[in-house]
């Protein structure tokens, strides 16, 4: 018995102590710190229908929910191997603590050893785009076909036309998705590769990332009636045989012969690309064309020496891209044009173009147009009295350009147009409108920008009776306007709020019209406009964007402009520059409120400015001040509130400067300090 009881007690004392082992406080800590699983489940998260389980690669986790879902406040459960979870300072609880995972999210897990190791959770949406966009046959993937064929669709009905005697049984379609897979029926469609039968409707079935899917039915049949499926070239006689009775080209049309008619394209209806007919000398009408109702793309109709009359155009209705009339001498009318009512842009934003069509007198023929996408330009037609046709157009998408007509005396006709974003009568490059005398646009209210330049004509601009505002305007070369004058009826006073340009007008006396201008975020730059009286259309301006601009150093300036006047301006950002200009004077109240100029200051070669005094609320010059060649000037005592100048001082040349009071308070010049040739300072 008592052998027993020892041994009993032997065997206890090595179980507590193999138990006491595992207590051992020098034993190592865990430094097991992984999330071994990580999911958001749908009992958790009621904007989830299904559990999302995350994949995890390292220690980045990624987990895709569908499309839609609100990832602001979602609720992740997780394991993990670490004692604790953190996002930032905040333990995370699984199955209880909401985030927003809208963004990144770095999980830290810590271990026993107070180790840590960072996850990186991204929660993206499922993408449910299941389109077809785009869907065709390609010649070189079909042995059946000659040439590609591209279907047309409408919602999700796809349609195609392919020659007749095609065999439909085997065709390869070539097609563009949005969706993560095609198929047809079960068999997943490779673009390009895979073969259907396509003698009876076929349903193309696409499957979006997030497994939701769309039907596409696709028709295809072959053409009973003549159509050519391609691109076609007629250079000849034959070539025009060879078309003879066709009612279709799916691809484009050019004419490019020694064809006296197009008579062997009567029965064409339609063409699936542009139109273009070109360089035909012998070409006196477009008769053959009498059929056409439509063309895919651009029109041009340039370089036809003897084409005189378009009217074979006259069931044409659309032209979504183009209209180009170009370089026609014996066209003398553009009727045939009435069904056309809308343009779009073609090549260089181009959307209708009549340009050196030295016979056209007017535009009767566009009676129907109302808007054009690209530009208009119209230029360099001899004989164009009026825009007469042009009484509908309502809107120009990019500019109006009128130049070079040396006989057009009127913009009166364009009756409809109320704004425009750029207006161009004239240019300096292609000419001016010599017989224009006045732009008139009655109904115009408001432009982006105007340029007139080069209309020997011009005697004002008074004919924009309604014109309110004015982004920019640019008056160049204009040699006998004499005034501006525009917006006499307008609803409020025309405002400029861009930049205002006016060079080598000579005969320009003011510019009124401009008197409800108070502030502009561009420049002011007058320059060489001989006759040039008074600036007071601008006396309310209070605060000009860009530089100013009186006249210039290497210009001829305004002999005729005293007063100054800009009494009511206060900043100017940028340069200054007043220079050649004979009368003018600084005397108050030029610039009288002036009190910023962000640039330097020039005032050079103005040979009646006697004094400063338009500067006298100056106190930092922020470039240089330059006052030179000023003969009659003898007195600066009006800049004695400036203290800096933060580029050089040159006083250069002034006869009559006697003496530099005015400058005593400077005490700082950051650039070089010229004082040179003033013949009475000592």
């Amino acid at each position: 018995m008592r052998p027993l009881l020892i041994l009993l007690s032997v065997t206890a004392i090595l179980i507590l102590c193999s138990g006491c082992s595992d207590d051992d406080p020098t034993a190592p800590l865990s430094t097991a710190r992984e999330i071994t699983t990580f999911r958001f489940l749908a009992a958790d998260n009621a904007v989830l229908a299904v559990d999302v389980t995350a994949a995890i690669a390292g220690t980045e986790i990624t987990a895709v929910v569908p499309e839609g879902t609100d990832l602001t406040a979602l609720v992740a459960t997780f394991s993990t191997t670490g004692e604790t979870v953190r996002i930032g300072s905040t333990d995370q609880i699984s199955g209880a603590t909401a985030n927003d995972f809208s963004s990144l999210v770095a999980y830290t897990v810590v271990a026993a050893d107070a180790s840590t190791g960072d996850y990186t959770v991204s929660v993206t949406e499922l993408d449910s785009d299941k389109e077809i966009t785009a869907f065709r046959f390609l010649a070189a993937d079909n042995t059946a076909l000659a040439v590609d064929v591209t279907a047309t669709m409408v919602g999700t009905e796809i349609a195609a036309v392919v020659p007749d005697g095609t065999d439909l049984t085997a065709l390869v379609a070539t097609f563009t998705t949005t969706g993560e897979t095609v198929r047809v029926g079960s068999i997943d469609q490779v673009s390009g590769v895979t073969v259907n039968d396509f003698s009876g409707p076929v349903t193309y079935t696409v499957v979006g990332a997030d497994a939701s899917t769309q039907d596409y039915g696709v028709t295809v049949t072959a053409s009973t009636s003549m159509v050519w499926f391609g691109d076609y070239i007629i250079r000849n006689a034959n070539d025009m045989a060879a078309i003879s009775g066709y009612t279709e080209i799916t691809g484009y049309l050019r004419v490019f012969s020694d064809l006296t008619n197009l008579d062997g394209l009567s029965s064409l209806t339609t063409i699936g690309g542009f139109l273009e007919v070109l360089g035909n000398d012998a070409l006196v009408d477009l008769d053959g064309l009498s059929a056409l109702t439509a063309v895919g793309s651009y029109v041009e109709i340039a370089g036809n020496d003897a084409l005189q009359v378009i009217s074979g155009l006259g069931n044409l209705a659309t032209v979504p891209v183009s209209l180009s009339l170009g370089r026609n001498p014996s066209l003398t009318s553009l009727t045939g044009l009435e069904r056309v009512t809308s343009l779009g842009s073609g090549a260089y934003d181009v959307g209708l173009e009549i340009w050196d069509n030295d016979a056209l007198v007017n535009l009767t023929g566009l009676d129907n147009l109302v808007s054009v996408g690209g530009s208009v330009d119209i230029g360099h037609n001899d004989l164009l009295v009026s825009v007469a046709g042009l009484g509908n157009l309502a809107t120009v998408g990019v500019e109006l350009m009128v130049v070079n007509n040396p006989v057009l005396a009127t913009l009166a006709h364009l009756t409809s147009l109320t704004s425009l974003p750029v207006l161009v009568v004239g240019t300096h490059y292609y000419g001016g409108n010599t017989s224009l005398v006045s732009v008139d646009i009655p109904a115009l209210e408001s432009v982006g920008s105007l340029i007139i330049e080069n209309n020997f004509g011009l005697v004002d601009l008074a004919g924009l009776t309604a014109l309110a505002d004015i982004v920019d305007l640019h008056v160049y070369q204009n040699p006998v306007l004499t005034t501006f004058g525009f917006g006499a009826t307008a609803a409020t006073p025309l405002e400029l709020t861009g930049f205002l340009e006016v060079y080598d007008n000579p005969l320009l006396e003011d510019l009124d019209g401009l008197d409800a201008t108070t502030a502009m975020t561009g420049w002011v730059r007058l320059v060489d406009n001989a006759s040039l009286a008074t600036v007071a259309a601008l006396d309310g301006l209070t605060t000009l964007g860009g530089y100013l601009q009186i006249g210039a150093v290497e210009y001829d300036g305004h002999p005729d402009l005293e007063n100054l006047g800009f009494g009511a301006l206060t900043t100017i950002g940028g340069h200054l520059t007043i220079a050649d200009n004979d009368h003018t004077l600084l005397t108050s109240p030029a610039f009288g409120n002036l009190q910023t100029v962000a640039g330097s200051i020039t005032v050079w070669g103005n040979a009646n400015v006697r004094d400063m005094a338009g500067f006298a609320n100056l106190t930092v010059v922020t470039g240089n001040l330059i006052i030179g060649e000023n003969r009659e000037l003898w007195d600066l005592s009006a800049l004695d509130g400036v203290t800096s100048i933060e580029g050089a001082l040159v006083i250069d040349t002034n006869d009559k400067l006697d003496a530099l009071f005015g400058l005593g308070n400077v005490t700082t010049i950051q650039g070089n300090l010229e004082i040179r040739d003033n013949l009475e300072l000592d």
